[in-house]
Protein backbone atom coordinates (compact mmCIF):
# COMPACT_ATOMS: atom_id res chain seq x y z
CA UNK A 1 0.00 0.00 0.00
CA UNK A 2 1.68 3.57 -0.61
CA UNK A 3 1.92 6.16 1.57
CA UNK A 4 0.28 9.08 1.86
CA UNK A 5 1.57 12.18 0.65
CA UNK A 6 1.27 15.53 -0.74
CA UNK A 7 2.75 16.06 -4.44
CA UNK A 8 5.17 19.07 -2.93
CA UNK A 9 6.81 16.01 -0.40
CA UNK A 10 7.48 14.01 -3.48
CA UNK A 11 9.07 16.54 -5.24
CA UNK A 12 11.44 16.96 -2.28
CA UNK A 13 12.17 12.95 -2.48
CA UNK A 14 12.65 12.93 -6.34
CA UNK A 15 14.99 15.97 -5.72
CA UNK A 16 17.21 14.29 -2.66
CA UNK A 17 17.29 11.40 -5.41
CA UNK A 18 18.31 13.26 -8.18
CA UNK A 19 21.10 15.05 -5.55
CA UNK A 20 22.09 11.01 -4.79
CA UNK A 21 22.01 10.12 -8.39
CA UNK A 22 24.49 13.09 -9.50
CA UNK A 23 26.84 11.95 -6.55
CA UNK A 24 26.66 8.41 -7.79
CA UNK A 25 27.78 9.43 -10.88
CA UNK A 26 30.18 11.59 -10.10
CA UNK A 27 32.20 8.92 -8.92
CA UNK A 28 31.80 6.68 -11.75
CA UNK A 29 28.70 4.11 -11.11
CA UNK A 30 27.67 2.00 -13.87
CA UNK A 31 24.03 0.90 -14.41
CA UNK A 32 22.05 3.23 -12.36
CA UNK A 33 18.55 2.09 -12.35
CA UNK A 34 15.78 4.51 -9.92
CA UNK A 35 12.46 1.87 -9.76
CA UNK A 36 9.25 3.23 -8.43
CA UNK A 37 8.43 1.29 -5.45
CA UNK A 38 5.24 3.14 -3.93
CA UNK A 39 2.59 0.57 -5.46
CA UNK A 40 4.78 -2.30 -3.92
CA UNK A 41 6.40 -1.73 -0.80
CA UNK A 42 6.00 0.15 2.32
CA UNK A 43 9.62 0.63 3.07
CA UNK A 44 10.57 3.51 0.76
CA UNK A 45 8.81 4.83 -2.24
CA UNK A 46 12.40 4.14 -4.31
CA UNK A 47 15.26 2.70 -4.92
CA UNK A 48 18.48 3.72 -6.46
CA UNK A 49 20.15 0.75 -7.71
CA UNK A 50 23.82 1.47 -8.82
CA UNK A 51 27.21 -0.40 -9.32
CA UNK A 52 30.81 -0.22 -8.37
CA UNK A 53 33.75 -2.33 -10.47
CA UNK A 54 34.99 -3.21 -6.62
CA UNK A 55 34.43 -2.64 -3.15
CA UNK A 56 37.06 0.41 -2.85
CA UNK A 57 34.29 1.97 -5.60
CA UNK A 58 31.54 1.46 -3.71
CA UNK A 59 32.36 3.04 -0.35
CA UNK A 60 32.96 6.04 -2.56
CA UNK A 61 30.40 6.32 -4.31
CA UNK A 62 28.16 5.69 -0.52
CA UNK A 63 30.51 8.75 0.72
CA UNK A 64 29.72 10.75 -2.24
CA UNK A 65 26.09 10.26 -1.51
CA UNK A 66 26.07 10.53 1.90
CA UNK A 67 27.95 13.82 1.33
CA UNK A 68 25.62 15.34 -0.73
CA UNK A 69 22.82 14.45 1.47
CA UNK A 70 24.43 15.63 4.38
CA UNK A 71 21.30 17.45 6.22
CA UNK A 72 19.73 14.01 5.55
CA UNK A 73 20.83 11.21 8.00
CA UNK A 74 20.70 7.83 6.44
CA UNK A 75 21.37 4.24 7.82
CA UNK A 76 23.93 2.74 6.70
CA UNK A 77 24.88 -1.09 6.47
CA UNK A 78 27.53 -3.21 4.21
CA UNK A 79 30.24 -0.58 4.33
CA UNK A 80 32.72 -2.59 5.76
CA UNK A 81 32.63 -5.43 2.99
CA UNK A 82 31.86 -2.69 0.26
CA UNK A 83 30.17 -6.13 -2.22
CA UNK A 84 26.46 -4.81 -1.33
CA UNK A 85 26.55 -0.89 0.54
CA UNK A 86 22.86 -0.26 1.71
CA UNK A 87 22.08 3.84 2.52
CA UNK A 88 18.26 4.07 3.39
CA UNK A 89 16.98 7.85 3.52
CA UNK A 90 13.75 6.32 4.98
CA UNK A 91 11.39 7.53 1.75
CA UNK A 92 14.00 6.31 -1.07
CA UNK A 93 17.09 3.26 -0.39
CA UNK A 94 20.21 3.62 -1.85
CA UNK A 95 21.70 0.43 -3.10
CA UNK A 96 25.31 0.45 -4.45
CA UNK A 97 26.50 -3.46 -5.58
CA UNK A 98 29.59 -4.89 -6.95
CA UNK A 99 29.00 -6.41 -9.99
CA UNK A 100 29.21 -9.90 -8.86
CA UNK A 101 27.20 -9.18 -6.11
CA UNK A 102 24.32 -7.32 -8.16
CA UNK A 103 23.95 -10.29 -10.42
CA UNK A 104 23.67 -12.54 -7.86
CA UNK A 105 20.65 -10.99 -5.79
CA UNK A 106 19.03 -9.10 -8.92
CA UNK A 107 16.89 -7.10 -7.57
CA UNK A 108 15.72 -5.30 -10.88
CA UNK A 109 14.68 -9.05 -11.76
CA UNK A 110 13.04 -8.86 -8.22
CA UNK A 111 11.00 -5.98 -8.82
CA UNK A 112 10.95 -6.31 -12.10
CA UNK A 113 7.21 -4.73 -11.75
CA UNK A 114 7.84 -1.61 -10.37
CA UNK A 115 8.43 1.11 -13.11
CA UNK A 116 11.92 2.76 -13.91
CA UNK A 117 12.49 6.25 -13.42
CA UNK A 118 14.67 8.27 -16.60
CA UNK A 119 17.07 10.30 -14.46
CA UNK A 120 16.02 13.46 -16.69
CA UNK A 121 12.92 13.13 -15.03
CA UNK A 122 14.61 13.58 -11.43
CA UNK A 123 16.48 16.26 -13.16
CA UNK A 124 13.65 18.00 -13.81
CA UNK A 125 12.20 18.17 -10.39
CA UNK A 126 11.41 21.75 -8.88
CA UNK A 127 13.60 23.17 -6.68
CA UNK A 128 13.06 22.74 -2.52
CA UNK A 129 12.62 25.84 0.16
CA UNK A 130 16.14 24.68 1.12
CA UNK A 131 17.87 25.21 -2.15
CA UNK A 132 16.10 28.59 -2.54
CA UNK A 133 16.98 29.96 0.82
CA UNK A 134 20.82 28.38 0.50
CA UNK A 135 20.84 30.49 -2.73
CA UNK A 136 19.92 33.94 -0.82
CA UNK A 137 22.74 33.30 1.92
CA UNK A 138 21.43 30.67 4.64
CA UNK A 139 18.27 29.34 6.23
CA UNK A 140 16.67 32.40 7.12
CA UNK A 141 17.12 33.55 3.26
CA UNK A 142 18.59 37.23 5.08
CA UNK A 143 21.58 37.21 3.23
CA UNK A 144 22.24 38.92 -0.19
CA UNK A 145 23.07 37.07 -3.32
CA UNK A 146 26.62 38.59 -4.60
CA UNK A 147 27.01 39.35 -8.11
CA UNK A 148 29.85 37.79 -10.16
CA UNK A 149 32.04 40.45 -10.17
CA UNK A 150 31.45 41.61 -6.44
CA UNK A 151 32.19 37.82 -6.03
CA UNK A 152 35.80 37.72 -7.89
CA UNK A 153 36.87 41.10 -6.13
CA UNK A 154 36.21 39.84 -2.90
CA UNK A 155 37.57 35.77 -2.88
CA UNK A 156 40.94 35.35 -1.87
CA UNK A 157 43.46 34.89 -4.21
CA UNK A 158 45.16 31.19 -4.98
CA UNK A 159 48.63 31.61 -3.54
CA UNK A 160 51.90 30.68 -5.31
CA UNK A 161 54.59 28.75 -4.04
CA UNK A 162 58.35 29.87 -4.90
CA UNK A 163 60.53 27.46 -5.31
CA UNK A 164 62.66 28.24 -2.31
CA UNK A 165 61.94 26.55 0.69
CA UNK A 166 62.00 30.30 3.13
CA UNK A 167 59.53 31.54 0.66
CA UNK A 168 57.27 28.72 0.17
CA UNK A 169 55.91 29.91 3.78
CA UNK A 170 55.41 33.36 2.42
CA UNK A 171 53.07 34.99 0.04
CA UNK A 172 55.57 34.62 -3.48
CA UNK A 173 55.18 38.14 -4.80
CA UNK A 174 55.32 37.91 -8.96
CA UNK A 175 58.28 40.68 -10.45
CA UNK A 176 57.46 41.40 -13.80
CA UNK A 177 60.35 39.39 -16.19
CA UNK A 178 63.23 41.94 -17.92
CA UNK A 179 63.41 41.18 -21.56
CA UNK A 180 66.80 40.85 -22.75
Amino acid sequence: MPRKQGPATDRAIRHQLHHALHAAEAKLASGTVVLDMRAFNSIADYFLICQGSNPRQTQSIAEAIEMALAPRHGLREGFTRGEWIVLDYMDFVVHIFTEKTRNFYGLERLWRQAPQIAAASLESAPRTQADHSKDRGGASGRGKKKSAAAASKSAPRPRRAASGSSQSRSRAVKKPRRKP
